[in-house]
């Protein structure tokens, strides 16, 4: 069964693959598993129908093989981080005590690419818990549309104004968690102009219905942006830097989880996290990272997925892995490790808006 990452990789493929931008299934849970364990690798679906043929690669293959790499001087940290991923549109009003928990997307490179904010109570991270609790969260999500065709998808739905728009809402108290507890889930979908549809998603909030009407029409134009506060550096030819997440609690309790897409092969791609959780691997054998002492290892429950990780300083951790080609062989430490190093990371990246 695959984890919520390996669910939230397969769902942003998807995404792209089908250009449905407009889909509902929560995007969440990209992260490594962690050591704490009340932030355990959490099994779950989060409501994506994708379902792939299990890869008989042996536990531990070639482990012992590869000698440990040689120490590479890390990349430098630059002085200016990219510019910010934009969100064209914000939102300005959520109820009282709920916060900002995650900004999510692709960058305007991708043409359909999805971009969303997640506000839940204080202190709550379903991203790093497990994305498919029942714990209440709301949703804003903004993509572009080749057609309205996302409208269709809403037949019988109420018919509701937002800011001169005709939205539409539906209502479901029919379905359960993970953890067996009804989801009492208002969704609301307009599109503003054409060719741009905005939708809010919210779950488990007191009067769903009125809070999913209020927050839309609080929605207007001059965004806020995703802070690039993670990219790669050189990457194998045929790849390219795709989707960033970050997601936490405080600026000083994230994770900044980064996806290079190899063109044209499906699931195929690298994945790296800076984050302020430790993360976990099996199967671990002693590598150098940065020039500092690291580790390479197997993805917890995923048997293609191989990576390493490494600690930066006293509150921070770099963790790369790599999903190869269906077929390929699992990653090695010669695969993973120059990718590591070459990763740019830009402390200097705004993060106060989360907890805010």
């Amino acid at each position: 069964m695959p984890s919520d990452l390996e669910t939230l990789i397969r769902e942003v493929l998807t995404e792209q693959a089908e250009r449905a931008p407009h889909r509902t299934a929560v995007l969440a849970g990209m992260r490594w598993g962690t050591r704490r364990p009340y932030r355990r690798l959490a099994m779950v679906a989060a409501g994506v129908a994708v379902v792939l043929a299990a890869i008989g690669i042996p536990v531990g293959l070639h482990l012992t093989s590869h000698p440990q790499q040689p120490a590479i001087p890390p990349s430098p940290v630059l002085a200016a981080r990219p510019a910010d991923i934009p969100i064209p549109y914000r939102v300005t009003w959520v109820p009282a005590g709920y916060v900002a928990s995650m900004r999510a997307g692709s960058p305007p490179t991708v043409p359909t690419g999805m971009l969303l904010q997640y506000w839940e109570p204080r202190g709550d991270d379903r991203a790093t818990t497990d994305p498919s609790s029942s714990s209440p969260y709301i949703d804003f999500r903004y993509s572009r549309l080749a057609s309205n065709a996302g409208l269709g998808q809403a037949q019988g739905a109420q018919d509701v104004s937002v800011n001169g728009a005709t939205g539409k809402l539906t209502h479901d108290t029919s379905s359960r968690a993970n953890d067996g507890k009804a989801l009492d889930k208002a969704y609301l979908w307009w599109e503003p102009s054409t060719g741009i549809a905005l939708s809010v998603t919210v779950v488990n909030v007191p009067d769903p219905i009125d809070v999913a009407i209020r927050v839309a029409r609080s929605v207007v134009s001059g965004g806020v942006g995703i802070p690039q506060a993670l990219t790669f550096g050189d990457l194998p030819a045929n790849y390219y830097v795709d989707y960033l997440q970050i997601n936490g609690t405080s600026p000083t309790d994230f994770t900044v989880t980064r996806i290079a897409l190899e063109h044209g092969s499906g699931l195929s791609h690298y994945t790296a996290t800076w984050s302020t959780s430790e993360p976990s691997l099996t199967h671990q054998t002693a590598v150098t990272v940065r020039g500092k002492p690291g580790w390479f290892g197997q993805l917890p429950l995923e048997p293609t997925e191989w990576g390493v990780a490494v600690k930066l300083d006293a509150g921070h951790w770099l963790a790369v892995w790599s999903q190869p080609p269906d077929g390929s062989p699992v990653a090695t430490p010669a695969a993973v490790v120059p990718i590591a190093n070459g990763m740019s990371i830009y402390p200097d990246g705004s993060l106060d808006w989360l907890g805010h």
